[in-house]
């Protein structure tokens, strides 16, 4: 029976694995150079292997498994840029004929606010 694994030891095996498949070795030879666990790479390569493309092969009638290193082409981290939240965005209130009002935020494009005024104004 399997005990449950938090988020923080899935993204961490995940991790780990993604680690050792981009260094190109072995697993024994990544475990010995970075101290990490041969048992706990070889469980968390199992479990997460084929999510992260790395081929896992099964002999038949067993649960041992032959492993292909395969690079990820699925899985790829790419940095992103979040954009920081602003204040309440600025904006400006027009008052047109007839009592209507119109509020837009002063980004607007003098084009599209002038195409925007005029269908108002015609469809009044």
């Amino acid at each position: 029976m399997e005990a449950e694994v938090t988020q923080d030891e899935q993204l961490h095996g995940r991790e780990a694995v993604l680690a050792w498949v981009g260094s190109g070795k072995t697993l024994q030879a990544y475990c010995d150079e970075t101290g990490q666990s041969y048992w706990s790479l070889r469980r968390w390569r199992l479990k997460f292997g084929e999510e992260l493309g790395v081929a896992i092969k099964r002999r038949s009638g067993t649960q041992q498994a032959a492993v292909s290193k395969v690079m990820p082409t699925a899985t790829k981290l790419v940095p992103i840029e979040v954009p920081r939240l602003r204040a309440a965005a600025a904006t400006i209130e027009i008052r047109l004929r007839g009592e209507r009002t119109v509020v837009v935020g002063t980004d607007i494009e003098s084009a599209v606010l002038s195409r925007l005024l005029s269908a108002i104004e015609r469809a009044a």
